[in-house]
């Protein structure tokens, strides 16, 4: 099963979502224990490797350019063209 329906939760939920979310579940009982505690690991493990991924990513090109581009360059009609930067 969908760990998220499992759980009843976003697919943008924190960490802390996460947590919160198995203790209603096992609350509810709707789910056995096992069952909850894969989704929970399952979540929990995705969003390590989102969060180490993400903090991977160098966003200094995109913060060097960003004086470089106008407003007029987010216009519909430059949307055929990349910017230039």
């Amino acid at each position: 099963m969908n760990p998220y329906e499992l759980l009843n939760i976003e697919k943008d939920a924190s960490k802390k979502d996460i947590i919160k979310a198995a203790a209603c579940a096992l609350r509810e009982r709707k789910y056995t224990a096992k069952e909850i505690a894969n989704a929970q690991k399952t979540l929990l493990s995705s969003t390590k490797k989102f969060s180490e991924a993400i903090s991977n990513i160098d966003f200094s090109i995109i913060y060097n350019n960003f004086e470089k581009i106008k407003p007029a360059d987010f216009s519909t009609k430059s949307l055929d063209k990349p910017i230039k930067l």
